[in-house]
């Protein structure tokens, strides 16, 4: 696992656990690290310096960017402030109910493992495109977890060009053309697709996306749509925050979350 972040994600994992106003020199103490190192490790990792770092993790300063941002559409063209949406270079391919048959009957599914800024991860795909990205801590865990979406394929653990230009998104000014074979209802792929248009960097509320469908009364439903996109960091269901400016769950962990959000909000301070 990168250690960086693994450093970068208990140091979060200890702010989350203290009161609203966290003493950050007790956190130091806590994580056993100067705040000249962490500091440094901060600037390495993503750019930011200690102060923009604390300010991407704290939900008053979501709530500002929100507030900032709500009159603009996703549709928008992304401005200085933030780098490419996936849309630009990510296209999603439904799968069809022929393709998926009884569970998968009808796929052949090749997988592997990769590492990435922010941990481990299982990448699957078909003869179409990448069908299942996630995050992991254990390697059996993470076997079951893609098995059970399509228990009756046949899984080969054999790295592809689509894996591998999914895992290309980490170099956030150089990403390959990526190909998605998703699996979902017709909502659902509506939802996702949308998610592809939000920039780096930038993030939004489920109602700003509800605006942007014109379905103002379907929050609740597209939370549940988010919840169940089964392709980590891609399809970024991570820029997802509640209005009021807490990060709210992440199928791949809310420290995770947080972390992922910080190491974004720095990509235009790196080379």
């Amino acid at each position: 696992m990168n250690s960086d972040y693994q450093k970068i994600s208990n140091f979060i994992e200890i702010i989350k656990n203290q009161p609203k106003n966290p003493n950050f020199e007790k956190t130091f103490e806590n994580a056993d690290i100067s705040r000249n190192d962490f500091e440094k490790l901060v600037k390495n990792w993503s750019g930011l310096s200690l102060s923009q770092f604390f300010n991407s993790i704290n939900p008053k300063h979501n709530f500002s960017l929100l507030n900032r941002d709500s009159q603009t559409s996703l549709f928008d063209v992304a401005t200085d402030n933030y780098g490419k949406a996936a849309s630009e270079f990510t296209q999603i391919i439904p799968m069809t109910d022929e393709e998926y048959g009884d569970k998968g009957s009808n796929l052949k599914i090749d997988y592997e493992f990769y590492d990435s800024p922010f941990g481990e991860m299982i990448v699957a795909s078909t003869s179409k495109g990448v069908c299942y990205m996630a995050f992991y801590e254990n390697h059996e865990q993470a076997l079951r977890n893609m098995k059970s979406r399509s228990y009756n394929s046949k899984f080969v653990q054999k790295k592809t060009e689509f894996q591998i230009a999914a895992i290309s998104i980490f170099d956030l000014k150089n990403s390959k053309p990526i190909k998605l074979h998703m699996k979902g209802t017709e909502f659902q792929l509506l939802v996702w697709n949308q998610l592809l248009k939000i920039p780096i960097g930038k993030l939004v509320s489920y109602h700003m996306i509800a605006d942007d469908l014109n379905m103002p009364t379907a929050s609740r439903a597209i939370g549940t749509a988010i919840g169940r996109n089964p392709i980590a960091y891609i399809v970024p269901c991570h820029r997802v925050i509640q209005s009021g400016g807490n990060f709210g769950g992440y199928m791949w962990g809310n420290t995770r979350k947080m972390a992922i959000t910080a190491w974004e909000a720095g990509f235009k301070y790196r080379d």
